[in-house]
């Protein structure tokens, strides 16, 4: 899919821009950045399907290395800012990383590069990482818990996800509001990568990856956005703030997604524009979508690409173009059949 999200990122043009707290990080500048990566991937000798880990906190450069890797098909391995490079470079057998230049303590990060801010790289690594085959089908691996095999998104995975969003809330230069991490596969696929291609003035309350109910308050109250994706805990806990939900009149479409879904919420919600929505990373972050406005606990809304049955003591079962097309484990890479349904608990 590399080419096809050349193709993509190209046509962006002078978008998007990108506003984290009071930095502005205007379009032109925000895709020169990615380019670099891009010209630094190349140059270092990674080919598609090298595994690259990305310790970054959530901005301008976080975006910039993304947007290089699925320029370049290199397999993504995203990780909380806080996580430890080598060990999950270990278990990824990845040959390169990015990491935030505070990271790394005493560990050996020879095979890293750092950012320098939204203008690009800093110096090339020293040597690449020894690591195993690439893994071009994977584009993206979502680590798990200890020991668990970890979910590996592959390129309809995404399209399915991406596109399933821009479909549905058809933004058209959107002020789009980013609150969820995109170090995550919910952050990347359901909230970045659909603002970058709308293509849309994205709004970032702050760089924090979970930025505060009245970041987000002012965000809204300032800005005005008209489209975002939001968690239902970030959702009561804006209500709480105001008093009431009104202040998301500004909002055309929008996500909501979460568990306890709550009467009194549900209520809040149909006053809104926002739409119920289930995933999980293993299942493309994009399992069902409700209609704007329509809210009560235990809504699903809509299977999207897949079908869905009652399973046992209260699961769902899930088959289709959601389920991640293949798991990381011991590291190799092992092809899933999607015609097998998965079983699922949605809160």
């Amino acid at each position: 899919m590399g080419t096809t999200w050349r193709a993509r990122f190209q046509a962006l043009g002078a978008a998007p821009s990108l506003t984290i707290g009071t930095e502005v990080v205007p379009g032109p500048v925000l895709l020169r950045g990615a380019e670099r990566w891009v010209g630094a991937f190349r140059g270092a000798g990674l080919v598609p399907g090298d595994r690259l880990v990305i310790v970054l906190p959530t901005g301008a450069g976080l975006a910039q290395v993304l947007l290089a890797a699925l320029w370049e098909g290199l397999t993504l391995v995203p990780a909380p800012p806080g996580a430890d490079p080598a060990l999950t470079a270990g278990v990824a057998d990845a040959r390169a990383a990015v990491v935030a230049p505070v990271v790394g303590g005493g560990s050996d990060l020879s095979w890293a590069w750092r950012p320098e801010g939204a203008g690009g790289p800093g110096p090339a690594p020293e040597a690449l990482r020894p690591a195993g085959a690439p893994t071009p089908l994977a584009r993206v691996l979502c680590p798990g818990g200890p020991g668990d095999p970890w979910a590996a998104l592959l390129d309809d995975n995404l399209e399915h996800a991406v596109d399933g969003v821009l479909a549905a809330l058809h933004p058209r230069q959107a002020r789009w509001l980013s609150v969820l991490p995109w170090h995550a596969p919910a952050g990347l696929l359901l909230d970045l990568l659909p603002a970058l291609l709308a293509p849309s003035t994205i709004l970032r309350p702050s760089p924090d990856d979970q930025p505060s109910p009245l970041d987000v308050a002012n965000t809204v109250e300032r800005w005005q956005p008209s489209h975002t994706v939001l968690p239902l805990g970030l959702v009561r806990a804006l209500a709480q703030l105001w008093g009431s939900l009104d202040p998301l009149a500004c909002v055309v479409d929008g996500l909501a997604s979460g568990p306890g879904l709550d009467p009194e919420l549900a209520l809040q919600l149909t006053r809104t524009r926002l739409r119920t929505h289930r995933g999980a990373p293993e299942l493309s972050c994009l399992v069902t979508l409700g209609q704007p406005g329509m809210w009560r606990p235990g809504l699903l809304g809509r299977p999207v690409g897949c079908t869905i049955a009652d399973g046992p003591g209260g699961t769902l079962l899930v088959s289709g173009r959601p389920v991640a097309g293949a798991r990381w484990l011991d590291g190799a890479l092992q092809l899933v059949n999607r015609c097998s349904p998965i079983v699922v608990v949605f809160g």
